[in-house]
């Protein structure tokens, strides 16, 4: 299964799950609901939108009230789904593509993690929306149907929802072991493009020619003209004629007066005089005051 955004490609893992001799996914989240937490609301990660009302389908056809929402719906329409969900006329939400960090519905009991990662953060995430404490709700369910707990991330493991994780410093690590990795997979040797002969990737220069691999890449990046004319910039006339209004006015009564005229603020009079009084002295056409 490939990669999209450092995480599993959705896509790919359902169209194993359609293969009848792939064991991707453990047991039938429909049952496992009816025989811990019946009634009780619950939340379905899926993988993509179609997953998610397929899923909402199955329970519904169980006899429980479930709703689909997606990152393609209006806002306010998945809200009202949440609200449903937390009045109890709803029992589960499946979503995808959704409800990331900040959401807080502190009532739901079950979370069904029916999605495979490799990402700690979205592990954590998701088994944190059913981790909030809240009146009748002694404990909380959390469904791995893809075994998620035992998955590592660059090293460490998933681990229960439970553990205590220093999770700055785990995601340091798995920068870390990115970087290493995108070092080992740097070529050994390279061709060079001015003799080509083959030598080590990272030499500056080539030993043989003295080509500067590096010089002729930054060249590459260096702007290119590009076929056209100028066109003169059209300025607006009213700003025109105002700069030349004011160019007129010397004293700090002028300018009053012309601030009352145009009805601009009180305080536009002062630091209009005061920004002109600097500029003339500064051009030594003011003696001081």
């Amino acid at each position: 299964v490939g990669t999209i955004g450092g995480d599993y490609n959705d896509e790919q893992v359902l169209a194993l799950l359609s293969v009848d001799d792939q064991k991707v996914m453990v047991g039938d989240c429909v049952a496992e609901y009816r025989k811990y937490c019946e009634n009780q609301p619950a939340l379905a990660q899926c993988m993509t939108i179609r997953h998610a009302q397929d899923t909402a389908q199955m329970f519904t056809d169980a006899g429980y009230k479930a709703e689909a929402v997606h990152g393609q719906m209006a806002h306010q329409d998945v809200q009202e789904a949440l609200a449903r969900l937390e009045s109890g006329e709803t029992k589960i939400v499946c979503y995808a593509q959704l409800l990331g960090e900040g959401v807080d519905i502190p009532n739901v009991v079950a979370m069904f993690f029916l999605k495979v990662t490799k990402s700690l953060v979205t592990w954590v995430q998701a088994c944190g929306r059913v981790q909030r404490r809240a009146e009748n709700k002694p404990v909380a369910y959390i469904f791995d149907h893809f075994g998620n707990a035992n998955n590592e991330f660059y090293g460490h493991k998933m681990g229960h929802p439970s553990d205590d994780r220093d999770i700055i410093g785990i995601i340091a690590d798995s920068l870390k072991a990115k970087k290493k990795a995108s070092e080992a997979s740097e070529p050994v040797y390279i061709r060079c493009l001015g003799c080509d002969t083959a030598h080590g990737s990272r030499l500056k220069l080539c030993p043989k020619c003295g080509y500067d691999r590096f010089e002729a890449q930054e060249k590459e990046k260096e702007q290119q003209r590009i076929e056209g004319e100028l066109k003169e910039y059209e300025r607006n006339q009213d700003i025109v004629r105002i700069r030349k209004e004011i160019a007129t006015l010397s004293s700090y009564e002028d300018y009053q007066a012309y601030a009352k005229l145009k009805g601009y603020k009180s305080g536009w009079a002062y630091h209009a005089w005061k920004n002109s009084w600097k500029s003339k002295k500064t051009n030594g056409q003011a003696s001081g005051a």
